[in-house]
């Protein structure tokens, strides 16, 4: 087995185990990879909950190897350099500007921090801020991506989007009616403006992969979910129709997420345990 393969399995099997010495819940700790052409330092919470930590151990795997993956595309192998270097050399280029582009300080890089919400003692969501930089031709492109899971702690599993509500139809419309007023306020260089929202459901049969977070006054809705998400969850949560995926000003920015509060969600009959409360 490759020596990355085992690091990588001996990282799951430490995370799977970690609960049993921590001091507190939520405590970080910290993943690293060094490979031929890249650097991955993850940062992660173990909150003493064997199965949740479990699966935040699966995330980090499944993350770092599906950078390892990416990593180092962008450059040519050295015999490939050399042989480039020279062929300009020959034709009166210059070798240097070329051979920059392979020097070993140009590695590929994933960073990921993390922070968690606790919206009451039933439930808590995970997000990693996920910078990427990978070289090329034109220097590196650097992007940031969120990856959100949220989990209930009684019974130790994930919790997707259509898990919140009794009524998905309602929470649909809800969740959609924001949406739409933040693409709205964007297209106009406003702010979303403060007050309700009419929730109507969307008329096309189409859906948007949306990421998610809750949160003690409601959830976070981020329409679009990045690559990481896919790779490393294995997919995400939708809402009917159809929205702006990123909005951000530049790739290295965060993408800007859409706050629902729980109130006009109150007649979706949502999981209130989630958040704490009850009817």
């Amino acid at each position: 087995m490759p020596i990355r393969h085992v690091a990588l399995a001996a990282l799951f099997a430490v995370l799977a185990l970690s609960a049993l010495s921590v001091p507190a819940m939520g405590a970080g700790s910290r993943y690293e990879q060094a490979g031929e052409h890249y650097d991955v330092s993850i940062s992660y919470p173990v909150l003493r909950h064997p199965a949740v930590d479990a699966d935040i151990g699966r995330i980090v795997w499944k993350l770092t190897d599906a950078f390892r993956r990416m990593a180092g595309h962008g450059l040519l192998p050295q015999s490939a350099a050399g042989h480039r270097n020279a062929s300009s050399s020959a034709s009166g280029g210059s070798p240097q500007a070329e051979a920059d582009i392979y020097a070993p300080a140009r590695r590929d890089w994933l960073t990921a921090t993390h922070r968690i919400s606790r919206p009451s003692a039933n439930a808590v969501s995970v997000i990693f801020e996920v910078q990427t930089g990978l070289w090329g031709q034109d220097g590196a492109a650097v992007s940031c991506d969120l990856l959100a899971v949220s989990y209930d702690l009684a019974a130790g599993r994930r919790i997707e989007l259509d898990d919140l509500f009794g009524d998905d139809d309602c929470a649909d419309a809800v969740l959609a009616a924001h949406l739409r007023q933040r693409e709205a306020a964007t297209a106009d260089g406003q702010p979303p403006a403060d007050g309700p929202v009419r929730a109507t459901p969307p008329s096309s049969g189409a859906e948007t992969p949306v990421t998610f977070w809750l949160t003690p006054r409601g959830l976070m809705l981020l329409a679009g979910s990045c690559c990481w998400q896919n790779a490393s969850t294995g997919g995400s949560s939708c809402v009917p129709g159809t929205y702006t995926v990123d909005a951000r000003k530049t790739p290295a920015d965060p993408p800007p997420a859409v706050e629902v509060p729980i109130e006009p969600l109150l007649h979706c009959a949502p999981h209130l345990s989630y958040w704490g409360r009850v009817r």
